[in-house]
């Protein structure tokens, strides 16, 4: 068996995303996901990533280099019952995400943001 791989894309009138599982670079299979369905996956495959037994780094790494979202759109919606606050933020690849954050760590956050001068572009 050859190196198997996996690649993505969408078709010419981006309506649907696309997944293609290649054996040494040639096609085997491809599959199509309507966006509703590309988001499950998504949701999915997050889901899965987060049981494995290797974690995400807990910490940033002060080098890393991340991908950014431009213009985020952000919710605090008041939907949640229990204690915390929920912050809801639009990626435009996976949704929107949520993430329930304790009053000290909501205001921690709100304090950093403020606090830390934004880069000019340049």
């Amino acid at each position: 068996m050859g190196r198997m791989t996996f690649t993505c894309g969408f078709n010419e009138n981006r309506e649907s995303g696309y997944l293609e599982m290649q054996e040494d670079g040639q096609p085997l299979a491809r599959m199509y996901f309507d966006a509703a369905t590309l988001e499950d996956l998504i949701r999915d495959l997050a889901r899965c990533r987060s049981h494995l037994t290797e974690a995400v780094a807990p910490e940033l790494d002060p080098g890393a280099r991340i991908e950014t979202e431009r213009f985020p759109a952000w919710r605090v919606p008041d939907t949640h019952s229990g204690p915390g606050t929920v912050l809801a933020l639009r990626h435009s690849g996976m949704g929107w995400l949520g993430f329930l954050l304790e009053a000290e760590r909501a205001q921690a956050i709100g304090k950093a943001l403020i606090e830390t001068p934004p880069k000019q572009s340049s």
